[in-house]
């Protein structure tokens, strides 16, 4: 297995080296919750701290490169507009869209969605805002883009990417 990787992305170039096989499982080990469930915010500062190796990377490093990040959508009468909540925030909220076993939990990515990422007119979307609509579909549509946009950024792409060379997958 290769010990260093080169991966480009949006014209910046990164290089990953992987540690010692050793320090693999304690990464690992060592950023999850008393519950076994790993906390995603904790195992993405490991993997920037020991395999992004260039340029020297934080959460930070990727809201510069995204910062002011929007998109609209507009499936029938409504404006919607998806903001990008920052790399620490994506992190935390992948840990907040598990339930209590550590499996992806659909109502908690809604929450998470609307509360962070979708908005109208400036402001937070709810449950009760797509039950007035008469366009129930409305409501996947959205959802499902704005979990695009969620999904579509720097950070998500590049750590991603050292994730699966961390360990030892071929993407």
């Amino acid at each position: 297995m290769a010990k260093q990787k080169e991966f480009e992305s949006n014209g910046q170039k990164y290089i990953f080296q992987r540690p010692p096989l050793s320090y693999v499982g304690k990464m690992t080990d060592d950023s999850k919750d008393q519950n076994g469930r790993l906390i995603p915010e904790k195992y993405y500062r490991k993997i920037m701290e020991n395999v992004i190796v260039s340029p020297n990377v934080d959460f930070s490093f990727f809201d510069e490169i995204e910062q002011n990040k929007e998109k609209t959508f507009k499936p029938y009468d409504t404006e919607y507009t998806f903001v990008y909540p920052g790399a620490k925030k994506i992190a935390e909220m992948e840990y907040d869209m598990q339930d209590g076993r550590g499996a992806p939990s659909e109502l908690k990515t809604h929450e998470q969605l609307m509360k962070h990422i979708i908005r109208v007119d400036g402001e937070e979307v709810s449950f009760d805002f797509f039950e007035e609509s008469d366009e129930v579909g409305e409501f996947f549509e959205v959802i499902d883009e704005a979990a695009k946009f969620f999904k579509d950024n720097e950070f998500k792409e590049v750590v991603g990417e050292a994730v699966a060379f961390f360990r030892g997958k071929k993407k």
